[in-house]
């Protein structure tokens, strides 16, 4: 007698957790805007109301209701909402060596901004008002999560880099000669002048479609690449050294104001996990 059989092994996944919320909020102008921010996990944003405009490191992308945004551990993301709306989102957070494993496998092929077809769409949001129901079983949770990331699948956004159509013409170039010149020595004029516009207008559209300044921007960017150089167990020399920063004690200080811990403790704690 012969036998046929097929087996399934999930040791990829066996560190592997995740977490949901659901927030609802009426944005006006008064409301303090979302800052640009980490975290040591994969987070899935999936805006339900509203068009947001939605950053993750330097490239930026347009939601609409049932778009998903998945940024990866220490990318620095934030969402924008330029005009009053009722703001709905669920937010995942997914945890552990398994999501490293599902996320990254996955990224590789796609960017960050993940749009399905009306009916998955609707199917993905179901999952999610599901996972949050009361008193669901461990069972369910698990069948419910591996239902959702394969709706990913289905993703029919095939565009990577810079949306240029967000931006004017000298923003989309501005945001080109900054990627390029990242670690070497950056000047708003240089810039400008390579946009072909005056240092005024460039900023006035910094401050109009990301919500900073170009400098605030480069920083931002710089301390990103040095949030993942250090993860990946880079020197705090060697993260200095590759991030354009032009001066050691003020790269230390600055990180250690926006992270609350110094780059050194933050390469230990990232080590650790």
């Amino acid at each position: 007698m012969s036998a046929t059989f097929s087996s399934c092994d999930f040791s990829k996944i066996r560190d592997f957790s995740v977490k949901i919320y659901y927030y609802y909020r009426y944005e006006d102008t008064m409301n303090k805007p979302m800052e640009l921010h980490n975290h040591d996990v994969y987070e899935m944003y999936v805006n339900l109301t509203g068009n947001v405009t939605f950053i993750v490191n330097d490239n930026t992308y347009l939601l609409q209701p049932g778009d998903i945004i998945i940024s990866r551990p220490m990318e620095n993301h934030r969402a924008i909402h330029s005009q009053n709306n009722e703001r709905q989102r669920f937010v995942l957070f997914f945890c552990g060596e398994g999501a490293k494993d599902i996320f990254e496998e996955y990224l590789k092929d796609v960017n960050s901004h993940i749009v399905l077809p009306a009916e998955k769409s609707r199917q993905f949001i179901s999952l999610c008002r599901k996972l949050l129901e009361q008193n669901i079983s461990e069972i369910s949770k698990i069948t419910l999560t591996f239902e959702l990331l394969q709706l990913l699948s289905y993703n029919t956004n095939s565009s990577t880099g810079y949306n240029y159509d967000l931006f004017p013409a000298d923003m989309a170039l501005a945001l080109e000669y900054i990627d390029t010149h990242i670690m070497g020595k950056l000047l708003v004029s240089d810039i400008a002048k390579n946009s072909f516009v005056s240092i005024v207008t460039l900023e006035r559209h910094f401050l109009e479609y990301l919500q900073m300044t170009p400098i605030e921007f480069i920083k931002n960017k710089r301390l990103s690449m040095a949030c993942v150089l250090l993860a990946e167990g880079k020197s705090v020399q060697e993260t200095f050294n590759t991030c354009g920063f032009s001066d050691y004690s003020n790269f230390i200080q600055t990180f250690k104001k926006t992270y609350g811990v110094t780059p050194l403790k933050f390469k230990k704690q990232r080590n650790k996990q």
